[in-house]
């Protein structure tokens, strides 16, 4: 579910991608700060740690990037 994320103080967006998908890529990376709504992280002037007044836009994950859940095969008769 993509979501808006306030950073707490101290918070990089590599801690917040962590945060919010439970592990963290050079890919995961790249697709946040594509975002459109995130350009306001690639600035120059963009800092390195965040603080309150910071958003960052979290989109859903690709396909290929969620993780798979495997069920395994239970017979009631062996």
């Amino acid at each position: 579910m993509a979501v808006l994320k306030r950073a707490i103080r101290g918070d990089t967006v590599e801690s917040m991608i962590m945060d919010h998908y439970g592990k963290q890529s050079d890919e995961l990376l790249d697709l946040v700060m594509q975002q459109e709504q995130n350009k306001h992280l690639c600035a120059p002037d963009a800092p390195l740690t965040l603080d309150s007044r910071i958003q960052v836009y979290m989109p859903d994950l690709p396909a290929h990037e969620r993780p798979q859940i495997i069920t395994p095969d239970i017979n009631l008769w062996d």
